[in-house]
């Protein structure tokens, strides 16, 4: 998302150093047959290896290999993880056998892993993640992987050489080769992380216009309402998606939050797509989306347009 500070190295092959079981792309479901979660947003270039091209609302099969390009993202749930945010040139193989929800490979993969989901293990660098509650990101570099736990705990255990450390909210671990745990340490997050970590505690998805409009037709909407950090970004925008909009900008629903359920019940939308202004949209997310509740109706989509 050109609109980030994007960190993330492009790299070009997973990592030597991690176990041969996380070197293979597919895992026992190699016929694509079994589903295994949804598609919720991609930015170009995202791919998966069971359908071409990606589209917004497809389903996810067990062993379908994940992976973006540069400047490429990849957004998409699962039946075990509430929902994950595959970085820039990353990859990882969604529900490789019955026991793992996640293989990380390589690149930033984060999820969000509520306590009401499923029991869910992950697998990164050798080592196996157990979630509770969690918010995580798996970053896996040439030499070693990092577990960051923004929420909740994470519980990993290697077993070459044999170990096992609980991480707890706002710490992370390091694996080094070839495979040691190393002691947590305080988190510290990028400003590209902290961005999608909010995404994450907000169930904000973001998408580029052409995404958008698939994430319109797979849920059959026919009308949105658009908010903008003014009214000219809220305009052109609800003009470039083509369909009936209501248009508000941040300072009306910062002054006024009911008026957003107003204009989702008069123009009979489940969308709202906000465009403009990070710093300025963030605030109106939160408010949409408090962390103890939603002021938005049950079953509505909350989607950022990048640009």
């Amino acid at each position: 998302m050109s609109m980030r500070v994007l960190l993330l190295l492009a790299l070009s092959a997973a990592p030597l150093w991690v176990a041969p079981a996380a070197l293979s792309h597919r895992g026992n479901d190699s016929g694509c047959k079994t589903g295994a979660g949804s598609v919720v947003g991609y930015l170009p270039t995202a791919n998966h290896s069971c359908a071409s091209p990606v589209v917004v609302g497809a389903t996810l099969f067990g062993g379908d290999f994940l992976s973006t390009g540069a400047g490429g993202e990849f957004t998409f749930q699962t039946p075990f993880l509430f929902r994950c945010h595959e970085l820039s040139s990353s990859a990882d193989v969604v529900n490789p056998t019955a026991k793992i929800a996640l293989r990380h490979l390589w690149g930033t993969t984060w999820c969000r892993h509520r306590v009401s989901d499923p029991k869910a293990w992950l697998q990164v660098g050798g080592a196996t993640i157990r979630t509770s509650g969690t918010i995580l990101g798996l970053t896996t570099g040439p030499t070693s992987s990092t577990i960051s736990v923004v929420q909740g705990a994470a519980t990993i255990t290697s077993t070459n050489p044999p170990g096992q450390v609980t991480v707890t909210q706002g710490n992370q671990l390091s694996i080094t080769a070839p495979g040691v745990l190393q002691r947590p340490a305080r988190l510290t997050l990028s400003p590209n992380d902290q961005v999608v970590v909010t995404e994450l505690q907000l169930f904000v998805t973001p998408l580029g216009l052409p995404q958008v409009t698939e994430s319109l037709k797979s849920h059959g909407e026919a009308s949105v309402v658009v908010i903008g950090h003014d009214a000219a970004t809220a305009t052109q925008a609800a003009a470039s998606l083509g369909v009936r909009a209501g248009i508000l900008t941040t300072d009306q629903v910062r002054a006024q939050p009911q008026i957003v359920n107003d204009e989702l019940k008069k123009f009979g939308s489940h969308t709202v797509v906000t465009v403009g202004d990070l710093a300025v949209l963030e605030p109106i997310w939160a408010l949409l989306r408090p962390r103890t509740g939603s002021l938005l109706p049950p079953g509505t989509s909350l989607l950022y347009l990048g640009s």
